[in-house]
């Protein structure tokens, strides 16, 4: 080949390499946006199989309890109980027990599926055998109920004592 004719494809190869680059440009600039989709979705997905990783821990969590509580689920366990509102429910132990209420706060009301879980603050006084037979009774009683933290603390001068108790009262929520 000449000196001539390489002259004259210099400028068709440079054209060439050119439009080599323009299509590689064109094409990055139009799956970036691809890419960035996909990646997202990724994550999306990703999170979302979390979630439903922590949703079938919470289910297996609540056949082993529901197991280990001999009922066929823990809806099953609440079905016919509850009936009263939670406020009367408390009322009626401290009641039975010969316990005197101090004061009973609502603190909070929250839902998981259909289970409503009431807490209350209570403070009462009594003897001793009648805390006993409250604690007791809340928990052998066929309604769920959890004492999250309780003081008993002795009235000076006196034989009662007096005791403050968070619990929750767990419903189906037809009795509320």
């Amino acid at each position: 080949m000449s000196p001539k004719d390489r002259a004259h494809l210099r400028p068709l190869l440079f054209l060439a390499v050119l439009m080599l680059l323009a299509a590689v440009a064109v094409e990055v600039g139009m799956t970036r946006p691809q890419r960035l989709e996909l990646d997202r979705i990724a994550g999306e997905r990703q999170r979302l199989m979390e979630e439903l990783q922590d949703h079938q821990n919470h289910l297996r969590q609540g056949d082993e309890l529901a197991a280990y509580l001999e009922v066929g689920n823990l809806v099953d366990l609440l079905e016919g109980v509850g009936d009263g509102d939670a406020v009367s429910y408390l009322n009626g132990k401290l009641a039975e027990a010969k316990l005197t209420q101090l004061e009973l706060i609502t603190e909070a009301s929250s839902a998981y599926g259909k289970l409503h879980r009431s807490q209350f603050s209570l403070r009462l006084t009594g003897r001793y055998a009648g805390v006993l037979q409250f604690v007791r009774s809340l928990e052998q009683d066929r309604r769920l109920a959890t004492i999250d933290a309780f003081v008993i603390t002795e009235i000076e001068g006196s034989s009662q004592i007096e005791g403050r108790f968070n619990i929750s009262i767990y419903d189906t929520g037809r009795g509320q």
